[in-house]
């Protein structure tokens, strides 16, 4: 009876460790992180900021995060809208993250089924002009669709000129 009992704690133990292991082995989602500003290069005194915190799910489809983006003023400063987007997708790979959601807030054309996509690339060492920023509003969430899977691209290219993207993978 004491084998029977000492044989079945070792396999709980033995299964328990297994746990652990695959827990730690996965480690924190991909993510994709940062704050920048800039202007598009079509309109180059339209100035944007963009502030988010893109994450995978881990093993679960989807994303979860938030992007807030503020159009500003020809200061550069002053506030003229203002947009937030909670994360629903996201994708990361190797040193670049795709992500999307709809436009919950926008300060000058509320429409609740407007969806925000962006692509970003960490560039490597901030402040060297590497990282790059591409956004586009769709009109819901299937067109938001078709820019994750790669089958849009038509996004307007954004030169930063301060702050810095941040990609981070397992």
């Amino acid at each position: 009876m004491k084998s029977i009992f000492l044989a079945l704690s070792l396999l709980f133990v033995g299964l328990m460790a297994g746990n652990v292991d695959d827990a730690q082995a996965k480690g924190p989602a991909d993510k994709a992180t940062g704050y920048v500003l800039g202007a598009p290069t079509d309109h180059p005194l339209w100035w944007h900021s963009f502030d988010f915190a893109a994450h995978e799910k881990g093993d679960a489809p989807g994303g979860k995060g938030f992007v807030r983006h503020f159009r500003l003023d020809t200061d550069g400063v002053t506030p003229i809208r203002e947009e937030f987007c909670p994360i629903v997708y996201a994708m990361v790979y190797d040193d670049e993250a795709w992500f999307s959601g709809p436009i919950i807030y926008d300060s000058d054309h509320a429409d609740p089924t407007r969806w925000m996509v962006i692509h970003v690339l960490d560039g490597g060492q901030p402040g060297k002009g590497n990282d790059m920023l591409q956004w586009q509003r769709v009109e819901n969430e299937l067109a938001a669709l078709d820019y994750l899977a790669g089958e849009e691209d038509d996004y307007k290219d954004y030169a930063i000129v301060k702050g810095n993207v941040r990609v981070h993978t397992k």
